[in-house]
């Protein structure tokens, strides 16, 4: 799988900005505070996707795919 859209370096708040589908899937594994856009601006843009996902314990590899996967879902439409 190739991906084009972001990188796992990317801070939270740069993929957010740039895939709006990524809050979603972010609360889905427990982001509730991306939700709000003055937390999503503030600690969105001090840590890392990677760094998110292993807070989390979640394979960042599978979470890569499902982000991808939904964006191309929705671009597709």
């Amino acid at each position: 799988m190739e991906n084009k859209y972001f990188a796992l370096s990317d801070t939270l708040f740069d993929v957010t900005e740039k895939h709006a589908e990524a809050i979603d899937l972010l609360v889905t594994i427990g982001f509730e505070n991306i939700k709000d856009e003055n937390q999503r601006k503030s600690i969105g843009k001090a840590i890392t996707l990677e760094a998110a996902l292993k807070m989390k314990k979640i394979n960042a590899k599978v979470f890569e795919k499902q982000l991808v996967d939904l964006i191309e879902t929705l671009t597709r439409v």
